[in-house]
Parts: C-alpha cells; structure tokens; sequence
C-alpha cells in the first residue's frame, strides 16, 4: 500500500544483475556506525541523513542495519523503521503505524482480531501489568479497534484527550523498549512527512537524554514545512546531541570505480563508457540506471575477463539527460502485459501486495512471470514472501517516473480499481485503510465514493486530534460533497462537519475562526446563535424561563433516552462555544450554558444534561452565585450517577471540586477531587486529571500541607511534559512556585514561575497566567526585590484593563498589587509616601470588593486592608479589620493566613501573645520566612 517501505528485519542485500559495493561513503559510513555503537553502550543522539534523490541516503542507512544488527554482534538492539510519503502528507501518524506494526509483528495479512492479539501480546511482553495504561492509545493510533476491558479507557475520549494520550504513552512506550534494547528508529523520506507526525517525532527527541536511543531522520533537501521545522528545532534545541550526514555527489574518480563495480571490470573503464556515466553528474542511482539501460540494450555486454565488459555500438546510443527518463526508457522496452503490471504496481504505491496487484492487473497466472521480470531488471524488489507476498519499487524515482508517466485518463481508471480491491481486501481492518482508500478514490475523480472516505478519514485523524489532517479531509470531503450530490446537503451532515472544523480549530488555538464555523453550525441545526447584544439578552430570558418550568416540573422531563443526531450536535456546539466565552464573554457564557442544559434536558439526553448542569453551575461560580451554584453542582452529579456515565461522573465531580473551591470548603475540595481524579483516571482524561489534582494543590496549599502539594505537583508535570500538553505543564509549574513561596524558597519559585508563565502563555491559558504572574510579583515582594514585583504588578495592571473577566478570576491579583503599594507605602516618605498610600487604599478597596465574591481570599484581603487602616493613623478600624481577618481564616481552616493576621497584629499592637500564636502556627506548618519575622518581633519585644 501507499509508504510501505523495506522491512528493517536486517535481511541480505543480495542482488540480482548488477552490484556494487558501497562506494565514496567510507567517512558518512563511519560517522553513521559510531552513532548506532553510541547507541549500543547507552548513549542517545539524533542524526540527519541528507541528500538529493539517488544519492544512495536509504543505501547508506540499510548497509549500516545490515552491518549492525546481525544478531551474533548486537543481540541487544532493536531497529524499527517507518517511512513518509508524498501521498500521505495528510494521512496522520503514518511512519509511526509502520513502527507500531514492525514492533508487534502486524502484517496486511492479519485479520482484525489477529493484529489485535499481536499488538497486546507485544506490550504486555514489554510492560506488563502497564498494559492497560499503553494498549488501547497505541492500538487507537494505528487504527486498530479496542477490545474487551480497555474499552473503558477510550470510550469517552475526545480528539485531544485521545491526542494526549497518544503523546504520553509513545514517549513512555519507546522509552520502555529503549530501556530493554537499545534503539534506533528510522524515519524515511522525512521531506513528506505529516505535521501530526512531526509534532509527535518533536516530542519523543528529549527521550534520546535518558534512554539508548537513536532517532535517524533520512531526508531530500526540502522546504516542507514540517520537516523543515522538525530539523531546525532538533539542530537548534539538541545540537549537542545532533549529528548531520550529508551525501554530496561522487567525485568523477568514484563514478567511475562505481561503474566498474557494476559492470564487474577491474580495469579502467571504456573511454566511451567514461563519457556516458559522466552524465549522472555524480548520482549512484543514475549510474547503476545508465548501466542497466546500456546493458538491456545489448549495447554493453558484460564478459567474464579482467576487462568485465564489451562495448557494442556506444556511438549509436542516447542516453537521456535526466534520471526520469533513463527509467522510462528501460520500462517502454518492457513487453506490454509486463508494462502494466509495473504501471498497476506504481498506482498502488511505493509498496504493493500481490493480491492487490493480481486482482487490479488481471494478469493471471502470468503475473508471476512478469513480476520476475521486473525484479531481474532490479525495477522493484521483494519485500516479504511469507506470511503474504510484498514487494516494493527500490527507488522512489522509478515510482515518481512510472506514475508520472501513466495518462490521466488511464490513471484515473486504475486508482478506482486499486480503491475497489482494497475495500473488497481490507474490510475486516477497513478503518486502517480510510485515508488510502480516500486518496485512490479522490485520484480517480469518483466523488461520491470520494467523499465518504474523505470524511471517514477526517474522522480517524480528528480522532487522534490530528488536526491539520483533519481540516484537509474535511475541506476536500466538502469539495467532493458538492461535486457529488451539487447543493443537496442534508443540514445534520453539513453542520457536523462544520462543527468539527470549528472544533479542530478551536483546539489550535485560532477561536475566532472556529466560533465562525460553530455558529454556522448552529445555524444549520435552526438554533442559531444570537448576533447582537440585544438578541442575547432576549434569548438570555426566553431560556431562564424554560430553566424554571424544567426545575418546577422536572417529573415531566424524559431521562436518558438515546438522543438524535442533530441534539448531539446542538449540545456539542454550545460546550465547545463555552469554552471560548467563559472568561471572555460572562453573558453569552450563561447563554450558551442555560441553552445546553435546556436543550439536553428537554430531549432526555443524559450525558448532555450533565454537561449543561456542570456549565450553569460554573456559571453561578464565577457570578459569586454560589447557593445556585452549589443546587446545579449537585443535580449534575445526581444525573451522572443516576446514567452511570464514566466520563459523565468525572466532570461532576470536577465541577463540585470548583465550587468548593469557590466558597473554601478544603476538606470537601480534597474528598471530591479523590473520586474526580479516579474517574478521569479510569476513562483516560490526562488533562481533566491534572486539572483537579491541581485544584487539589491549592486546597492542600490553604491548609497548609506543603509537602503533598509539591509531590502532587511533580506528578502533574511529569503528565504534562509526557503527554505534550503545555497547559498542564504550567498547572504543575505555577503549584509548585506557589508552594515554595510559602516555604520561603524564593530563587526556586521564581525559577518555576517563569517556566509556568512561559507554558501557559504558549497553551493560552490566560486565567491561569495571569496567576502565575501575581504569585511571580509576590515572591519578588518576600524577596525584597521591590523594582522587579513593582514591574510585575504594572504588568497586571495593564492585562486587566486588556482583558476583562468576571471579578473573581483576578482575587489573587489584586490582594498581591495591594500588599506591594502597601510595601512601597512603608519604605516611602513625604509625598512618595502620600501618593503610595492612596493608591494602596484603592488597591485594598478593590481586592476587598473582589475577594467577597471568593472567600479563601477574603482573609487576605482583610488583613492588607487593616494595615492600610493602621498606616493611615485608623487604629481601632485596623484591630476590627484584623480580628475579622483572623476570625474567617480560622473557620476556612487556612492556617497560613491564621498565622499572618496574628503576626500582623502582634507587630503592629505589640501583643507578644498574638506573635507566640503566630510562630506555633508558622512552626507548624513550615512556613520559614513567617517564622523568622515571628521571632524577630519577639526578640525586640523581649528587649
């Protein structure tokens, strides 16, 4: 089939005809096999095979498999390859199929069922009772069906959980079996290779600092923007890791030993002859093609003697200038039925099976004769005989030139037939064949065939959140639609593939684009979006009325009926658009929730209705609404358990987690967040996962257990980092900085703050950046280090007036902005010191204001809002707004801001008690800082 490519099974390379030896790469050679040895004693590296086509890289690279992987020599390596291809830019993941394949054993051969059973017979050799945590995300990559008690683990995925999966249990994977044997993985004809591919290739580089493992990319000069990128990233980030090997053409001295190698002379060659192989200008390939033609031509007889040829009638003989055309001319002397097999051969792909080529070629018993023929004149080469017969072009030129020359016509006729073949062939593993049988039916112009390939093969990337792949197959399948069927689409059709587009979109990032898309969509359904300010607000009202009649009457509610196709998409469309409006547009955020769950709800749609209850109530939330709030968190989670729903159960307990979280209830954001994590745990949610162990880290921080915190913060890292997801990478990140300001270590927060602020940026996770910069600008405050917090707090100040968001996103910020003028204000005389104490007053007022809607804060704020009282000479309100501080932080059970209401205080009043209160508390918990102050204060007291 299409980027199939010679086995890495260490065979020999026996030819038939003509051979040489390798010649003129004696340094790349070696350089290439101190690379592989580096490999075998425990050393990991990158190297880049480079060159133009038929400069002998894959030669080169398949004389070294051959030389290093002779099991009497290394029995402790394991070499896979796997190969791009220029059909396949947007067929997702394809070198690592062909890896995954080689590694279990997997053939075209095998039925479903078998190449299952291999697959988890070789991971479970490899990992054991890790199985369930590699299997179904590696089956699911190369299509293969999940089975028996992994279900689970994918069932509730969607593309980008599924995609961070895959990301996590890849690295995870190769590092397993480089850990086992040392390994070298071969990418072919990188210049072709897919984006999906390319990102997945990125993330595996960092492997080859811990493990035995050697990445060989093999590639043309190209200026394919995935390869491209791939390669500058590995020679910038891993240079000292990175090795190029660059095959620059022969010399004219070592053209000519080659073709005396192949003509079997071990003299000098014919000056005639010497003229005509001169013409390749130094290409290997085009010299062994030059000799090939003169030899099938009886114009160079090859003869047993020192001189190894005869030549005939040189003078009469052309040889084209270009490589393509040395090819074709040796296949227009080819017989006619031998012609089309080869031109059959070169419509299925640089690899082809037997049956698919006997059942397209309609050649009979005669199709073995020919394939003889072709291997004699070294066109194609057997790739595998058992346990079915392969066989692949050995150049990629003399593909590209057979294909190339077939007529449109004639060509569009044989991708059909080839297309047929693979659907009659492949139709218990037909999803693994999608994008291949996509691509032969676009080729042949049948667009109604086109086009539901097309989109199946969009669905397959989408999957796996290949989105460049999936955006491709889905405009061409909407190119092929229309060509089909013109006009005529079924609305439920047209709109789910306008959501997905939108959603593909939305997960790279690009929002705008993606809510143009969703909104048609929406439109398609007839339950457009409203458009202005006005509408929304209607539509706001129209849907709380609906809201009341379903909380008044709920008995007269369906439950859990399978709900239509176009409900799915109506509920899908509004959870996606939700996650764009959430902390950028407050109103349509209640509007998009509030008309999800009414929706779900008023058509019995179980798991929708989870969904649209967890968003209304995370809509209360982020409103300070938190008695509403806290009546649909709960219904959600009702609902969940009431359906049995996995994943359904996962997010409600993950939307109490953030209600508690708002209103400060610790032990119940540690007892939610336990069965929350376990559900996202069981259906495979990585990113959920680490989103409520995160929560859990602050809970954990207000209660001061600072240990468990930072441990559970490592784990979310080590997650993110595998599972390439940035976001979660600053999750961990930002937890751990905030911790370790607590525990005074100041360098080490600042150091993990600006890795979490650098991720979140990248992931645009702008609530949570925004945090990491005021737990930034406050560990400059402990640290003393004034201008640089200062600069910090200016930074706030500016994001908020570009980025406005329910209040209490920005609690934190403003508490750490009030406390920094509060210090300036100190350090500060005469009109400085008026100016900073009047802006510290409008900080204070507005970080109270705001710390009302969130109450874990509010004890914060209540103690910077005393000490501006007492600066400001308003003592008795100070001890109020202390003791009220004091008061809330003891009922939270937040006995960090316990300690530091009393530490405030005792300085402030010269209350010794309250500072001895103060340093147990500090003592307790590990917070050193605090603790030094605290016993300062009573040293001076005691003086």
């Amino acid at each position: 089939m299409i980027g199939d490519m010679e086995s890495g099974t260490g065979r020999s390379r026996a030819n038939r005809g003509i051979g040489s030896p390798l010649v003129g790469r004696s340094a790349e050679f070696s350089a290439l096999k101190r690379r592989v040895e580096g490999t075998i004693e425990g050393h990991g590296g990158v190297v880049t095979v480079r060159g133009e086509a038929g400069v002998g890289k894959s030669r080169l690279v398949s004389e070294i498999r051959d030389h290093m992987c002779d099991p009497s020599r290394n029995p402790g390596m394991t070499w896979l390859e796997g190969r791009a291809v220029s059909a396949g830019r947007t067929m997702s993941y394809w070198p690592f199929h062909e890896i995954l394949r080689q590694f279990a054993g997997i053939t075209e051969q095998d039925r479903e069922p078998d190449a299952w059973s291999k697959m988890r017979r070789g991971i479970r050799e490899l990992v054991g009772h890790e199985t369930a945590d590699m299997l179904p995300y590696l089956a699911t990559l190369i299509s293969l069906e999940v089975r028996g008690e992994y279900v689970e683990r994918v069932k509730y995925l969607d593309g980008e959980a599924m995609r961070r999966q895959v990301f996590l249990t890849c690295r995870r994977f190769l590092e397993r079996l480089a850990l086992d044997r040392s390994l070298v993985l071969v990418f072919e004809d990188l210049q072709w290779i897919d984006e999906s591919s390319s990102h997945l290739l990125e993330h595996l580089v960092p492997l080859v600092h811990r493990v035995p493992l050697l990445l060989v990319a093999v590639s043309r000069p190209t200026a394919h923007a995935p390869a491209v990128r791939l390669v500058d990233f590995i020679e910038k980030a891993y240079f000292h890791r990175y090795a190029e090997i660059r095959l620059e053409p022969l010399s004219p001295f070592q053209v000519n030993r080659l073709a005396a190698n192949l003509i079997g002379s071990k003299g000098p060659l014919p000056p005639e002859l010497e003229k005509l192989v001169h013409k390749s200008e130094g290409n290997p390939f085009y010299v062994e093609e030059i000799i090939r033609s003169l030899i099938d031509t009886d114009v160079l007889e090859r003869v047993p003697d020192a001189a190894g040829c005869r030549v005939t009638t040189l003078d009469a003989i052309r040889v084209p200038d270009r490589i393509k055309d040395v090819i074709m001319e040796r296949v227009k002397r080819l017989d006619t039925d031998v012609n089309r097999s080869v031109k059959v051969a070169a419509v299925i792909g640089r690899s082809f099976l037997y049956r698919i080529l006997r059942s397209v070629a309609r050649a009979g018993d005669d199709l073995d004769r020919h394939l003889r023929k072709l291997l004699t004149l070294e066109l194609i080469r057997e790739k595998r005989r058992e346990p079915e017969r392969e066989y692949f072009f050995k150049h990629a030129l003399a593909h590209e030139a057979i294909y190339e020359s077939i007529p449109e016509e004639e060509r569009r006729v044989l991708h059909a037939e080839v297309a047929r073949a693979l659907e009659e062939s492949f139709t218990e593993r037909a999803e693994e064949y999608h994008s291949v049988v996509a691509y032969h039916y676009a080729r042949a112009e049948n667009w109604r065939k086109a086009q539901e390939y097309l989109f199946k093969a969009g669905d397959q990337a989408e999957r796996v959140a290949a989105d460049t792949e999936a955006l491709e197959y889905y405009q061409k399948a909407r190119d092929a639609y229309a060509r089909a069927f013109g006009d005529h689409w079924d609305p439920v059709l047209e709109a789910s593939l306008e959501r997905k587009i939108g959603e593909a979109l939305f997960r790279r990032g690009r929002h705008g684009n993606a809510l143009e898309y969703l909104q048609r969509s929406l439109a398609h359904l007839g339950a457009p979006l409203p458009t202005s300010h006005w509408r929304t607000r209607l539509e706001i009202v129209s849907q709380v009325f609906r809201q009341l009649s379903h909380r008044t009457l709920p008995w007269l509610l369906p439950h859990n009926r399978p709900p239509e196709r176009r409900i799915v998409e109506i509920v899908r469309n509004y959870e996606i658009i939700a996650w764009v409006d959430a902390f950028s547009n407050t109103e349509r955020f209640l509007l998009d929730t509030i008309t999800m769950l009414n929706v779900a709800e008023g058509e019995g749609y179980g798991y929708g209705t989870v969904q649209g209850l967890l968003g209304l109530g995370l809509t209360c939330d982020l409103t300070a609404n938190f008695r509403l709030a806290g009546l649909y968190h709960q219904l959600s989670v009702t609902v969940a358990e009431r359906i049995a729903h996995t994943a359904g159960i996962a997010w409600a307990y993950l939307g109490q987690v953030v209600h508690n979280s708002s209103i400060a209830d610790w032990s119940r954001v540690l007892a939610y967040a336990t069965k929350a994590a376990e559900a996202f745990s069981e259906v495979g949610d990585l990113h959920s996962w680490a989103y409520v162990i995160y929560s859990e880290v602050h809970a954990l921080a207000f209660r001061a257990e600072y240990a468990t915190a930072l441990t559970k913060c490592r784990d979310v890292v080590i997650v993110g980092e595998d599972g390439s997801d940035l976001q979660v990478v600053g999750w961990g990140k930002m937890g751990e900085g905030h911790i370790m300001i607590r525990q005074a270590r100041f360098q080490e927060a600042q150091k993990v703050l600006r890795q979490a602020k650098e991720s979140l940026a990248s992931a645009d996770d702008r609530v949570n950046y925004v945090a990491t910069c005021h737990d930034l600008a406050l560990s400059y405050l402990r640290a003393g280090r004034l201008d640089e917090a200062l600069a910090e707090i200016d930074q706030l100040e500016k994001y908020f007036t570009r980025n406005p968001a329910p209040a209490t996103v920005w609690v934190g910020a403003r508490n750490v902005i009030a406390e920094g003028y509060l210090l300036m204000a100190e350090q500060s005389e005469g009109t400085d010191k008026h100016q900073w104490l009047e802006k510290a007053g409008s900080a204070c007022m507005c970080a109270l204001n705001q710390a009302k809607l969130g109450p874990a804060l509010l004890p914060e704020a209540l103690r910077l809002k005393g000490t501006h009282e007492w600066l400001t000479g308003k003592r008795r309100s100070a001890r109020s707004s202390w003791r009220r501080s004091l008061k809330l932080a003891e009922k939270l059970g937040q006995p960090y801001d316990s300690g530091m209401s009393l530490l405030e205080m005792g300085r402030r009043c010269s209350d010794s008690s309250q500072v001895e209160r103060a340093e147990s508390i500090f003592s307790r918990i590990g917070a050193q800082q605090e603790l030094s102050q605290a016993r300062e204060a009573m040293g001076r007291r005691s003086r």
